[in-house]
C-alpha cells in the first residue's frame, strides 16, 4: 500500500534524481507522521466523541484496531510514549523544554565565541588571542 502511495506522490511532484533517496525518506517520515496523527485523531475520544467508525473503513479492520488499542500492552507503550513527549508529565501541565526566548544570530556567534575560548583556555591553561 505504501509504495501505492508513493507511485502517487512522484506523479503529482518533481524533483531532481541526485536527490531521490532524500525526497523518499523525507514522503516516509512525512506519511509515517500523517499516518499516526490518523489513526491517533480515530482513537481520541475528543476528536471521535461517539467512538463511531469511520465510513471508508472496513469492520473487520476497525474491529481489529479496537482490539489492539484495548490491550494492556498497547495502553503502557502508549502511556509511556506520552511521558516521553511531555518531559516525564502524563498529565497536567509540561516543563518547558525551551524557555530562554528566541536569539539573534549575533546573540548565538557571540555566545558560542565566549564557550570556544573558554574551553580554549581550559584546555590549554593559555588565554586565546
Amino acid at each position: 500500500m505504501r509504495e501505492l502511495y508513493w507511485e502517487e506522490f512522484q506523479k503529482k511532484c518533481c524533483w531532481d534524481e541526485t536527490i531521490d533517496s532524500l525526497v523518499r525518506q523525507a514522503w516516509a517520515r512525512k506519511a509515517a507522521q500523517s499516518y499516526g496523527q490518523y489513526l491517533f485523531n480515530m482513537r481520541s475520544p475528543k476528536r471521535n466523541k461517539h467512538g463511531f467508525k469511520p465510513t471508508h473503513i472496513s469492520l473487520e479492520v476497525w474491529n481489529s484496531w479496537q482490539l489492539k488499542w484495548n490491550t494492556d500492552e498497547y495502553k503502557l507503550k502508549s502511556e509511556q510514549n506520552k511521558k516521553n513527549k511531555r518531559n516525564g508529565v502524563a498529565d497536567g501541565v509540561a516543563k518547558p523544554t525551551h524557555n530562554a526566548g528566541s536569539a539573534s544570530h549575533l546573540k548565538i556567534a557571540s555566545d558560542l565565541a565566549i564557550f570556544l575560548m573558554a574551553a580554549y583556555t581550559k584546555k590549554t591553561g593559555r588565554a586565546g588571542s
